[in-house]
């Protein structure tokens, strides 16, 4: 039986054992993180995550009001949290014009990073300290907010930092408000390409930097630092968009970024048992097969 409209991504889940049948089979392949939020999505709002019951003194009726899972895979939960932070963060984040900035990293260093996830917790704050680096130049400290994201807008493997910062900040000494926060972008750039470079350098040095196939011919440092003198000479795309002074649009796109699930619910266009149809830039099948 097709079902159009309305179906959940945890129904999805749940029929015909998708789920269970998938992590058989795939079980050494698939993360921890992914097998922890997928299971949290699958007991959200069920006993196994507890409940709060609640009975009338008077007449003595009594409802159960499960618990749920809080994870930001669960289309329920995240969406809510999205809302919360936006309404929450209206009226605590200053009202100034906010700059959105996306940092990349070539092909070749990406690769790196799928072969040990946890090598971008090392540049994770570059971006960061890349802003606060130059506006300290300016005497001032601006509002940042970074999210890290492993996938390009096709779903194609591609590790790159987004951010948004304030295009003033407050003074050293927290005494006013500067408004004025003017980023070059090619010295933006420099300084990014010369951080992530010295990183990646280290990690070579520490022995902690797994070198993928590709890359087999290189087995001395002066051999592998040769090769990162080449990968700085090539252009490295760092995107600045315009400054937003809208601030509702800001937050928005803030919670977005930080709180949104991956997927929302409304996107699955159709599910018959055995493929989902669903909208993302573009219509496209997943076909669940085992």
């Amino acid at each position: 039986m097709e079902t159009f409209r309305g179906i959940r991504i945890r129904h999805i889940l749940l029929d015909n054992n998708n789920w269970w049948n998938f992590y058989d089979k795939y079980a050494n392949l698939i993360r921890d993180s992914i097998i922890i939020n997928v299971c949290k999505l699958l007991a959200c709002g069920t006993t196994v995550l507890g409940f709060h019951q609640y009975t009338c003194q008077t007449c003595g009726n009594s409802k159960k009001v499960f618990h749920t899972c809080k994870s930001r895979f669960c289309s329920s939960c995240g969406k809510k949290a999205t809302e919360e932070w936006i309404a929450k963060n209206i009226s605590i984040l200053p009202q100034t014009p906010w700059q959105n900035i996306t940092f990349t990293l070539p092909q070749e260093l990406r690769e790196f990073f799928w072969i040990k996830r946890h090598l971008m917790n090392h540049i994770a704050k570059k971006p960061a300290k890349t802003i606060t680096a130059l506006a300290k130049k300016k005497k001032l400290i601006p509002g940042i907010f970074m999210a890290i994201h492993t996938f390009g807008r096709y779903l194609k493997q591609n590790v790159h930092f987004h951010l948004s910062t304030t295009s003033g900040g407050l003074s050293l000494d927290h005494s006013i408000w500067i408004r004025e926060f003017f980023i070059n972008h090619q010295t933006l750039k420099n300084i990014w390409k010369q951080q992530v470079i010295q990183t990646i350098r280290s990690l070579y040095k520490s022995g902690n930097l797994k070198l993928h196939p590709a890359l087999s011919q290189i087995n001395t440092y002066a051999s592998f630092n040769s090769w990162l003198n080449m990968l700085y000479q090539k252009k490295w795309v760092v995107h600045l968009q315009k400054k937003c002074s809208d601030h509702r649009k800001n937050v928005k796109y803030l919670g977005r970024y930080l709180k949104r699930p991956p997927m929302a619910d409304t996107r699955i266009v159709k599910y018959n048992g055995t493929s989902v149809s669903y909208v993302f830039l573009y219509s496209t099948e997943i076909i669940l097969r085992n």
